[in-house]
């Protein structure tokens, strides 16, 4: 879900600036994978339906436990 600029940067990138443009990312990432899920949290079929809701959860949590690094560092 990065743009071959983004990966690029953090290829050229160490130390904190790595980690922070590694969050960034990942956050991008897990926001992306949300979308996805919530594409099809409607589904008839149960179990599409709560491996969504569940990919939802797990993302959400992550990107607050990556945010919260990003305040630290």
């Amino acid at each position: 879900m990065l743009s071959e600029g983004e990966l690029n940067d953090l290829r050229k990138t160490k130390g904190q600036e790595f980690d922070r443009l590694f969050l960034q990312g990942m956050i991008k990432h897990h926001v992306g994978a949300i979308g996805m899920a919530q594409d099809v949290a409607a589904s008839k079929n149960k179990v599409v339906a709560d491996l969504s809701a569940s990919i939802i959860k797990a993302q959400q949590l992550e990107i607050a436990a990556m945010k919260e690094l990003l305040i630290k560092s």
